[in-house]
């Protein structure tokens, strides 16, 4: 097989294995532009050498080699001008740098620009999220009607799943009487970033409301409930206000 062959052939494979779902740029200066849309959902994970694996927690390989974890955030991204739903993730500093786009414009009326800056394969590659245009009354009715991908079904593969259903399942103890259990470590990461957009005091609602000093101690129970204060404090609260914490809620 000549060069071209094999390079077309290489070109075919590559594009079968390659998830349509996701954003992707990978050389220096490659841009996109959409919509965020909908609530991030983030995961501590562990790099494997080949692909993100989602840290389990007590009982995680990478974890107990000494491998600390890292946040990878992911949120529905609506590309333009294509009209495609899609997924962008990246890191902590990336999420950090959207918080701040989010506070000042709204990511519901905006477009935005995300551009690389790095190479391929450089582990000091950036991003930027720049807003490019208004949305429209008429994108924004088109994006209210799309049925968003289950981040958490498409992040987290069914090996996963199971090692993670059952680090979170009760434990019990030698009585044989069942611990309490808490909401998961996934939805207390995707939680803590929108709290501390938002001052102290409404943290410490929140803690007063649930009967804890820590969001990760709110029962799974309350799971529902916690969402919806969650969605009642950020309508009343704009813009993060920094407070001295003297027990951390977050820990």
């Amino acid at each position: 097989m000549d060069n071209w062959n094999y390079a077309q052939e290489l070109s075919k494979k590559v594009e079968k294995n390659s998830d349509s779902r996701f954003v992707k740029l990978a050389e220096d200066a490659e841009k996109v532009v959409g919509v965020f849309v909908g609530g991030p959902f983030a995961r501590e994970v562990h790099w494997s050498g080949e692909r993100y694996v989602t840290c389990i927690g007590d009982g995680c390989k990478f974890c107990g080699s000494g491998k600390k974890p890292s946040l990878r955030v992911a949120i529905n991204f609506f590309q333009l001008p294509e009209k495609e739903l899609k997924i962008i993730e990246n890191g902590r500093k990336w999420f950090e740098d959207l918080l701040k786009v989010r506070e000042k414009y709204g990511l519901e009326n905006w477009a935005f620009e995300v551009q690389r800056h790095g190479a391929s394969g450089d582990t000091g590659t950036t991003y930027t999220i720049l807003p490019e245009e208004k949305v429209t009354e008429a994108l924004q009715a088109e994006i209210s009607k799309l049925e968003l991908h289950d981040l958490e079904a498409v992040l987290v593969g069914e090996k996963e799943k199971e090692d993670y259903n059952s680090y979170k399942s009760s434990k019990t103890t030698t009585e044989g009487t069942a611990k309490e259990e808490y909401i998961s470590p996934h939805l207390a990461s995707a939680l803590i970033p929108r709290l501390k957009a938002m001052p102290r005091s409404a943290v410490d609602e929140l803690c007063q409301k649930f009967g804890v000093t820590k969001v990760r101690d709110v029962k799974a129970t309350d799971t529902e409930a916690l969402l919806s204060f969650v969605d009642t404090l950020e309508g009343r609260y704009a813009g993060p206000k920094t407070q001295p914490q003297t027990v951390d809620p977050f820990a």
